[in-house]
């Protein structure tokens, strides 16, 4: 894909083909801007063995809808094999990917999940986009944005798109109109292969998409890894049976390397 010279380089790092509807009201914020659009995808399939080629399909018809400009997808996952839910295992590989990607370019914003632990891949793709942005000295355009945690509530139950208060953030609210909330809320349909789980998201999505017509995205400077995104069980402890403790082991290595602060 060709871009234009000078055109400002918005670097999405997204574990998940069909992540990009918690992320849509960014790509309009980017397409306003006549961004260059780079998403980066980490992981292929599913763990419920719908294929790459449905899901990325899905994922296209949403990004259509949407009528996002100047974009550029790489499914980065499915080159190196990654699985769905195995992306923390395999941070090198992908930092390594990304990199390559680049090319010696520099990102002017890289946007990825919170660290909120959500969904082990979530997470891991925070992980992996922080190093990015530590790595090129952007540190200070690294935004995040949630898509769903377990913070102060009882399992099975959890919150979406909320971020988890923090002292050291920097927020800010991207708005929207009541039709284009909409609109967002109508790329659920695209998603076929995960219909179930977007009716137990929908309640929520609605009230925070349509109801406050504003997401927020945060940019922080500091945090340690080695202590989990909050107290109380993550919901993906409890939901996806990957423990924190199995997570940061398999990510230690990493985080180590690239986000140590000492």
């Amino acid at each position: 894909m060709t871009f234009k010279s000078g055109q400002e380089l918005a670097l999405f790092i997204l574990p998940h083909y069909d992540d990009e509807f918690y992320f849509a009201p960014l790509f309009d914020h980017e397409s306003e801007q006549n961004s260059r659009i780079m998403v980066v995808y980490t992981t292929y399939g599913s763990v419920n063995s719908v294929s790459h080629e449905d899901r990325r399909r899905e994922s296209d018809k949403a990004f259509s809808k949407l009528g996002t400009k100047n974009l550029e997808i790489v499914d980065l996952g499915h080159q190196l094999g990654v699985l769905d839910g195995e992306s923390h295992r395999r941070l090198q590989d992908l930092f390594e990917g990304v990199d390559s990607l680049l090319d010696g370019d520099v990102p002017d914003r890289i946007y990825a999940y919170a660290w909120e632990g959500g969904h082990a891949d979530h997470d891991a793709s925070h992980l992996l986009a922080m190093a990015l942005a530590k790595s090129h000295d952007r540190e200070e355009f690294f935004y995040e944005a949630s898509g769903y945690n377990g913070f102060h509530v009882i399992p099975p139950f959890f919150r979406v798109m909320y971020l988890i208060p923090s002292v050291i953030s920097k927020r800010k609210k991207i708005k929207f109109s009541c039709l284009r909330a909409l609109q967002y809320m109508g790329l659920s349909f695209c998603y076929r292969s995960q219909w179930k789980t977007f009716v137990g998201l929908s309640v929520q999505n609605f009230l925070k998409l349509v109801g406050c017509r504003f997401i927020e995205v945060q940019s922080e400077v500091a945090r340690d890894y080695d202590i989990p995104p909050h107290v109380g069980p993550l919901f993906y402890e409890s939901r996806f049976n990957i423990s924190f403790q199995q997570f940061k082991c398999a990510t230690k290595g990493f985080v180590d390397r690239y986000l140590s602060e000492s």
